[in-house]
């Protein structure tokens, strides 16, 4: 039987930092300096959940918002949009396909993101925003009633969305 579920999610978190834009000991020029302080952290999102025959997939998108009492220059904004899809290939076989892209403003990723993600992204301190993509797959096979062997592949790029970002690869 075929089924399909819209989510609505949701996730806040208050907290305190000691270093809230994650600055070195030492800050080169142009680099805030260490200060603490209290933040706020706000994620709505949606999901929709889909099983038919063999497989169960969703697709999710979360907004999040990181704000920094007294502290605006490092408020962030993040959107997150995930796939994910289990999908039974035999008795003895699965396979899990997955991909993700966030679009991220800095500091987003490096100070405090939800406890729901399970994506990191870096980002350089400054004012441009940032892309970052992942795909990943895994296979998982029975070999024997005792034996599983699983393979597993995960690939991710960054990419700062202006040019006046310093670039890594």
């Amino acid at each position: 039987q075929d089924v399909a579920e819209l989510q609505a999610l949701g996730e806040a978190a208050i907290g305190w930092s000691d270093n809230l834009q994650s600055s070195p000991d030492t800050p080169a020029p142009g680099v805030p300096a260490k200060t603490a302080g209290a933040f706020l952290v706000l994620s709505p999102g949606v999901a929709l959940s889909a099983r038919s025959g063999a497989s169960i997939q969703r697709l999710g998108y979360t907004y999040s918002a990181s704000l920094y009492f007294g502290q605006s220059s490092a408020n962030t904004s993040t959107h997150r949009l995930e796939y994910r899809g289990l999908f039974e290939l035999s008795r003895r076989a699965s396979m899990v396909l997955g991909a993700s892209g966030t679009q991220s403003r800095p500091y987003a990723a490096s100070t405090v993101v939800p406890a729901s993600a399970n994506q990191l992204s870096a980002a350089a301190p400054g004012r441009d925003a940032f892309l970052t993509t992942m795909l990943d797959e895994s296979l998982s096979v029975d070999a024997t009633p005792r034996t599983r062997v699983w393979q597993g592949t995960r690939v991710g790029f960054g990419v700062p969305l202006a040019t006046e970002a310093p670039r890594t690869l």
